[in-house]
């Protein structure tokens, strides 16, 4: 995926890499409280997509989404097709901003 600009250029929508580790994991954190117990890694499981939203001024990751088809073993006759969305957040200063629909 190629780096998508949002909200008229100041923040732009990217692939998740190792390095926004510490960021997600304090968003986390920050909308859950200190607890928080499920730590983000830099290791992305196979087909799943990770992407982070980035104040393209300052680089501060801002926003935070994982989506995958779920594998056979998941699916259901009832529920056959899913795309499953998670790990889903964004910081208090920026919702209501578009991020999530992006």
């Amino acid at each position: 995926m190629d780096v998508q600009p949002l909200l008229d250029g100041a923040i732009l929508l990217r692939p998740f890499c190792g390095e926004d580790v510490d960021a997600v994991n304090k968003l986390f954190k920050g909308a859950y409280g200190p607890l928080y117990p499920y730590k983000m890694s830099p290791c992305i499981p196979t087909d799943t997509y990770c992407y982070v939203a980035v104040v393209q001024e300052t680089g501060e990751v801002v926003g935070f989404g994982r989506t995958r088809w779920l594998t056979a073993e998941q699916i259901t006759d009832v529920y056959p097709l899913v795309h499953e969305l998670g790990g889903y957040v964004v910081a208090p200063s920026h919702r209501k901003h578009g991020i999530g629909n992006a």
